[in-house]
């Protein structure tokens, strides 16, 4: 039987050691990973001393005149909203590149650290994430997450076709019907979640089958469910010790964000505020306010993105370096026992 208590302290200690580990796992978090010409519009006077309108201005003078002051606004919107969707469309694929490339990174890194003893810096990693192993990657989470998607899909539309079926005959009792489909959105959106959650240990055992076993992604897939029915009651408790760890986690960080939202506020919010009052005095109210507002809201943004970035980032570390260590475990090839290597043979990050 897995030692659970082990795996768990040298997963922490990988983890705090492995600095090279901190920085793929925070392109690893802010790849989605981890736990826009401006027009002025006159009011339409502006002609000469006469008082009459200048030209262009007024009500337009049939269709022609309307679709040419109206052509301008929906050509420079159509364009503003295909630069808006390049954009998107780019920085998802960058981001989904980052994402499976960290992914495979973390999973060798440490497995070549708990298997060989061996630090490698956070460049070299990603270079080793860098093949087609990511891609293989990419397509097990597709083959797992693609079902999921369709059955939300076709529970959403289950759950549509009521309330469709009512707004077009006006059936009588409409209001309890799209009330009936409103208590069952309750439990179609849990059973999503349940589903969500009981596929997570074939994703990460599948995973690792695949990159620390050099299998395709049908095969590790294959090979993920037999290791999973062989250690099934290994993995399930497994799976709820991490559960229970991610929600102590995540409660542990909202204590740590208030406590120090409340001295962010005593420290920065009272001078802000004193500030406010004095400059509501000398400008008018909302000026005063906007002015304390820009003041503290940066001051909140500078403390709290930092935090909350590098508390998620060792989280992920350490979730991946779990299930990783895990994996050698249920293989029976696990260095339970090995010493963290020199601080000197490790590579600098």
């Amino acid at each position: 039987m897995m030692d659970y208590v082990d795996m768990l302290e040298r997963a922490w200690r990988i983890t705090w050691n492995y600095r090279a580990l901190w920085i793929v796992g925070l392109l690893l978090v802010l790849a989605g990973g981890g736990v826009g010409q401006g027009t002025h519009f006159s009011n339409g006077f502006g002609g000469g001393g006469d008082g009459e309108m200048g030209p262009g201005y007024g009500p337009p003078h049939g269709p022609a005149e309307l679709w040419g002051r109206v052509m301008p606004i929906v050509a420079g919107m159509a364009v503003l909203i295909a630069l808006v969707v390049l954009v998107a469309l780019v920085l998802g694929l960058v981001a989904l590149v980052v994402r499976f490339v960290a992914r495979t990174s973390l999973i060798q890194m440490v497995d070549n650290y708990e298997m060989h003893g061996e630090q490698v810096g956070a460049w070299e990693g990603l270079r080793g994430g860098w093949s087609p192993v990511a891609w293989r990657l990419f397509l097990i989470h597709v083959a797992f997450k693609l079902p999921l998607a369709l059955i939300a899909l076709l529970l959403v539309l289950a759950l549509l076709v009521p309330i469709v079926w009512v707004a077009w005959s006006e059936a009588r009792g409409w209001v309890a019907i799209v009330a009936l489909m409103a208590i069952l959105f309750v439990p179609a959106f849990l059973l999503l979640m349940v589903l969500r959650v009981l596929i997570v240990p074939f994703i990460e055992v599948s995973d690792r089958v695949c990159v620390l076993d050099g299998k395709g992604a049908g095969e590790a897939i294959g090979d993920g469910w037999r290791l999973i029915k062989e250690n099934a009651g290994t993995v399930a408790l497994l799976w709820l010790i991490l559960i229970a760890l991610i929600i102590g986690w995540s409660v542990a960080v909202i204590v740590v964000n208030v406590i120090i939202l409340a001295v962010t506020l005593l420290v920065f919010g009272v001078p802000a505020l004193a500030l406010g009052i004095a400059a509501t005095a000398l400008l008018s109210p909302p000026a005063g306010w906007v002015l304390a507002a820009l003041i503290l809201i940066p001051v909140l943004i500078l403390i709290f993105v930092p935090l909350n970035l590098a508390l998620t980032t060792l989280a992920t570390v350490y979730y991946s370096t779990a299930w990783t260590l895990s994996y050698r475990r249920l293989q029976g090839e696990g260095g339970e026992g090995r010493e963290d290597a020199p601080v000197a043979a490790r590579s600098v990050a």
